[in-house]
């Protein structure tokens, strides 16, 4: 199977491209795709009928986990050296839409393979901390780059008592980097 034509069939793109949230825009490799899937109020069933759609072999079928704000698929494909990364935000985290679109990004990114970029997101945003050598975690990572996204917006509240995150403490990292 041509999986590049297949994933551009399905509307993934490579070459140049915008990561949502984040509003980075860099380039990927003819080998590297990525697709934001929008919101959906079933975000276990769009995750299953987009991998299905792309990997029929390999499906994937996530646990219903409630509150979940968003998920991100990572997919490689056997015999190839071509990646795809998809993901799709819930109904539901609307009122933390750019936060939640930001941490995504984030999980794509990295992915990706696009540290670098990341880390000079940071830097245009005024922050100096590495979240890639402050932390071993992905998640708290992906939660600093979306709190850096949305530092500087008026009116935008983080729920700071999320249950398993340590959204303070990231956030007070962030700040003392702050230049």
């Amino acid at each position: 199977m041509d999986y590049a034509k297949h994933l551009l069939s399905l509307r993934y793109k490579t070459g140049k491209i915008k990561l949502p949230g984040l509003n980075l825009v860099t380039s990927l490799n003819p080998k590297q795709f990525f697709k934001y899937g929008g919101a959906h109020r079933d975000i276990e069933k769009d995750i299953f009928e987009e991998t299905q759609d792309v990997f029929p072999e390999r499906a994937i079928i996530l646990e219903h986990i409630p509150g979940r704000f968003g998920e991100h698929v990572a997919i490689e494909f056997p015999d190839s050296d071509i990646k795809a990364s998809y993901f799709s935000i819930s109904f539901k985290s609307l009122n933390f839409e750019k936060f939640t679109l930001s941490h995504e990004s984030t999980h794509a990114a990295i992915f990706l393979g696009l540290e670098g970029e990341l880390l000079n997101f940071l830097k245009e945003k005024g922050f100096s901390i590495n979240p890639f050598k402050k932390y071993s975690n992905e998640e708290d990572i992906a939660n600093t780059f979306a709190l850096a996204s949305v530092y500087n917006l008026p009116r935008y509240k983080v729920d700071f008592s999320s249950p398993n995150t340590n959204l303070f403490k990231l956030y007070q990292n962030l700040e003392k980097s702050k230049k």
